[in-house]
């Protein structure tokens, strides 16, 4: 059998130990039907639905989000999350839930942007880099822009930090319907992806130490880890038997 026909007809598994961000989906999912309220109130447990998601989308958004569902020829649709949507009065909106990118909160968008609208918040933050996400229904509600902004501190010839924001390729999340090809898409395509992660997660979500790791040849091993005081501090390994550590970055 060659690779690509062992590909196409592997069946990926899907357990607890297996935290890609649609196991992950999948275990949340679990959790929400088994809580109090849904117990309470056993309509809302299917309420929730997988989301698909377009990751770094670069080229002319309108062309994408014309389509609906995503047009096959340009959505790869590498990433899910978990979607709810909602009604505050008349007013339309969804909650994102989304532990494959250990968002620690749930996400409200609101259709006009107003209260509960979450808006920018900071996701990620270390001395040197920090990364915001913003949330904006788009194309009829049928989709989630995701934006990304990103700062980085540089030293100048004045030996002074500055700081430069640039907005990242922004991803877009389809909410119109339910992904029925978590598994068989998102899932698959994982498993050939060469930058590998694993982390660990507090009680509220966030992140506390983890590694990451690019499959070739001249790839860097990363151990990263946060201290009481919430710095972080990496430890890079080039080879086996080589490491170079640094801290506070």
């Amino acid at each position: 059998m060659s690779l690509t026909e062992f590909f196409r007809k592997y069946d990926p598994p899907i357990t607890a130990e297996h935290h890609t961000c649609v196991g992950l989906s999948f275990d949340l999912m679990d959790r929400i039907r088994k809580s109090a309220v849904c117990v309470e109130f056993p309509s809302a447990a299917k309420r929730f639905f997988l989301a698909s998601c377009q990751e770094e989308y670069e080229e002319d958004l309108s062309d994408f989000v014309s389509s609906s569902p995503p047009d096959v020829d340009f959505a790869f649709k590498e990433h899910v999350v978990v979607a709810l949507k909602i009604s505050v009065g008349d007013r339309l909106g969804v909650v994102i839930l989304d532990s494959g990118y250990h968002v620690s909160r749930a996400v409200t968008v609101m259709e006009d942007q107003r209260y509960p609208h979450t808006g920018w918040f900071f996701q990620t933050r270390m001395a040197k880099m920090t990364k915001e996400y913003n949330y904006q229904l788009i194309a009829g509600n049928k989709y989630l822009l995701w934006q990304v902004r990103q700062t980085t501190a540089t030293m100048t010839t004045t030996t002074q930090n500055e700081r430069e924001s640039k907005i990242l390729p922004p991803n877009l999340v389809y909410i119109h319907r339910n992904f029925l090809g978590g598994v068989d898409v998102a899932e698959r395509r994982s498993l050939v992806y060469s930058f590998k992660v694993c982390v660990t997660r507090n009680a509220v979500g966030e992140v506390t130490s983890g590694f990451y790791f690019a499959l070739k040849s001249d790839g860097v091993f990363t151990l990263f880890y946060r201290n009481v005081d919430g710095e972080r501090s990496e430890c890079k390994i080039p080879e086996i038997g080589r490491a170079s550590c640094r801290e506070r970055v």
